[in-house]
């Protein structure tokens, strides 16, 4: 028995364009992870200033993104990006 393998792309050249979701559930994973890093950073001792800024800036595009899925602004441009 051989084990299953991905699906695999049916063209290479097709670029797959991340959805709305998609972007969130990055954006999502990139705050947690420079949560974590920031933590350990600041209790050894390092100065942690930069990363706390490149951070809030992250937390924005985060709250961007969720404001404009509920309010449906983002739906469009998905829907859009995928018909072209």
């Amino acid at each position: 028995m051989t084990a299953a393998r991905a699906p695999r792309a049916t063209h290479p050249l097709v670029p797959i364009v991340p959805t709305a979701v998609d972007r969130l559930a990055a954006l999502e994973a990139r705050l947690f992870d420079g949560d974590a890093r920031i933590a350990r950073a600041t209790a050894s001792g390092q100065d942690v200033a930069a990363w706390e800024g490149f951070w809030v800036d992250l937390l924005r595009q985060y709250e961007d993104l969720a404001e404009a899925m509920s309010t449906g602004s983002v739906a469009d441009e998905d829907a859009a990006d995928r018909a072209a």
